[in-house]
């Protein structure tokens, strides 16, 4: 099982032997963020045995816990300055494979609201900073993924058999974020298992 020992947000960077780090972000007026950390040489044979895991939020409205609240002015652009920056201060190798996993906006109603786009906002200002001039010698890749997606294969019910347990109903967010990060993995999972049975019949 993982263990929650990623701080997400935090200045400690991941082991040297780490070569491939994938980032889901669930973006909204509560952002969820996730990481998973491993080493290609020893690829996680399920979800369940990544080796490094960890989750938050960051928000500037009232769907988040007390601790995630973020204000003052460009809060928006600061948020998806600082989930770019997870790239950064987790790991310090250019060699890196850095996915970030971002959930898709899909419009399937009328709304005027300001909030209602908060998710294209912090993608773009995401999207901005890992093209931008201090990620240039970075291996980034940006992974899009339909939320419908990460909830069918990743339902509540698998995430808790991997392991990937939801701190309280206030993190949702970062429960939605971990489900993109570990719908990636398993994309990279089938993908590795198909090179092989292809070595294997050739």
């Amino acid at each position: 099982m993982p263990e929650r020992n990623v701080d997400v947000f935090g200045v400690e960077p991941l082991p040297k032997e780490i070569d491939t780090v994938i980032i889901g972000v669930d973006p909204g007026v509560t952002t969820g963020v996730s990481v998973i950390a491993y080493n290609s040489r020893d690829f996680p044979a399920s979800p369940g045995e990544v080796p490094f895991w960890g989750s938050s939020q960051k928000s500037y409205g009232g769907s988040g816990n007390v601790s995630d609240i973020v204000g003052g002015p460009m809060v928006e652009q600061r948020i998806a300055r600082s989930i770019a920056d997870i790239a950064l201060c987790l790991v310090d190798r250019p060699d890196v494979r850095i996915i970030f996993a971002i959930e898709d906006f899909i419009i399937r109603k009328v709304n005027t609201s300001r909030d209602f786009l908060a998710p294209v906002r912090i993608t773009s200002g995401i999207l901005q900073e890992i093209t931008g001039e201090r990620f240039k010698n970075r291996k980034i890749e940006v992974s899009i993924q339909a939320p419908s997606d990460a909830k069918v294969v990743c339902k509540d019910e698998r995430m808790n058999t991997w392991g990937f347990t939801i701190k309280t109903q206030r993190d949702r967010h970062s429960r939605d974020a971990d489900r993109h990060s570990v719908l990636c993995l398993r994309y990279l999972m089938e993908k590795r298992n198909r090179s092989f049975s292809a070595i294997e019949t050739s």
